[in-house]
């Protein structure tokens, strides 16, 4: 890649590069103070060869997924990961109940499924360990917004945290329609 683009030729560059056919996916995330991006299907070496050569811009097509109509135990727990539906359960509802997230969740199903109308960050919805590795991210890309937006810093100091503080009752501390 690197002597594709020193070579000089930029067709041969965009060739070995696959922008072209294949440009890098990146997904943007929302969130209450601005987005996090995240590598999608596919780009890595190209983004870590351009951060070696110093590069100040790579072309890469961004995305964003729209939030699903429903979320299930299944689609928000990664495959093979063990993890207790209440966990889940707790979490959004706990979710819905701080204006955190807006929407509604249906208790008729053996796990329930929730319909989320919006959502201050997508990652809430992600189990409690997962949700912690992102708000860590985003607490380093934005320092205090996430406090700022009512979800202290001990809410998202380790998964039981995260379980407890959602399990906690309490005032809705935002509005998930801002997000």
């Amino acid at each position: 890649m690197t002597e594709a683009l020193l070579s000089g030729d930029l067709e041969h560059a965009l060739n070995v590069w696959s922008l072209l056919d294949d440009p890098i996916d990146i997904v943007r995330v929302p969130g209450p103070a601005g987005p996090l991006y995240h590598l999608g299907s596919n780009g890595a070496h190209r983004l870590h060869t351009a951060r070696l050569l110093g590069l100040p811009a790579v072309w890469a097509e961004i995305r964003q997924d729209v939030l699903p109509l429903e979320v299930t135990f299944g689609d928000a727990t990664p495959h093979g990961e063990h993890i207790a539906p209440e966990t889940l359960t707790i979490c959004w509802r706990g979710l819905l109940e701080r204006g955190l997230a807006a929407g509604r969740f249906d208790d008729t199903t053996i796990f329930g499924v929730l319909h989320p109308d919006a959502v201050m960050a997508s990652w809430m919805l992600a189990p409690p360990d997962c949700a912690i590795t992102w708000a860590a991210a985003y607490d380093r890309a934005y320092p205090g917004a996430l406090n700022q937006a009512g979800v202290p810093v001990s809410a998202w100091q380790d998964p039981q945290a995260w379980l407890s503080w959602l399990a906690t009752e309490g005032r809705p501390v935002g509005d998930a329609r801002d997000a």
